[in-house]
């Protein structure tokens, strides 16, 4: 798709050629498995509107909230699970013209709270004693680092 001269462009078949595009890089914008991944995210969701009577598209921010919560105390699911969830949310709204902010404070604020009650939490390790660091370092001048 070459156009050197704009004056003698046919602008319906440039807007044709340029939303092929567009499609042809929406196509492949996500591997296959995050597709399908992102696919049965979505009927989850959908379904979780139907059941509540809320619109799935484009969903509002406090019915994507509601599902957040849905899916960490109802369906129990992990930290990053939810996460992707919301992401295939985002997308499919992306992909259809319409927009999510992950950064909305609703969905910030019902992430954040997810991720304190239900993340894993770090894992704890003892600190030396001053009998370890003097042993650390009684090594470390043999080996001449200092």
């Amino acid at each position: 798709m070459i156009y050197e001269d704009l004056d003698r462009l046919d602008i319906d078949k440039l807007n044709k050629d340029l939303l092929d595009g567009v499609e042809d890089y929406i196509d492949v914008s996500k591997s296959n498995n995050t597709r399908k991944a992102y696919d049965k995210d979505w009927k989850d969701f959908v379904k979780f509107c139907k059941y509540t009577k809320a619109k799935y598209l484009p969903a509002d921010y406090p019915t994507v909230s509601k599902y957040l919560v849905y899916c960490a105390k109802i369906q129990k699911l992990k930290v990053s699970t939810i996460e992707r969830r919301l992401a295939s949310i985002i997308f499919k709204h992306r992909e259809s013209l319409h927009s999510i902010d992950r950064k909305h404070k609703l969905i910030k604020n019902v992430i954040e709270g997810i991720k304190r009650n239900f993340g894993t939490k770090p894992n704890s390790s003892q600190a030396l004693s001053i009998e370890d660091i003097k042993k650390l370092l009684i090594k470390l001048m043999k080996m001449k680092i200092f």
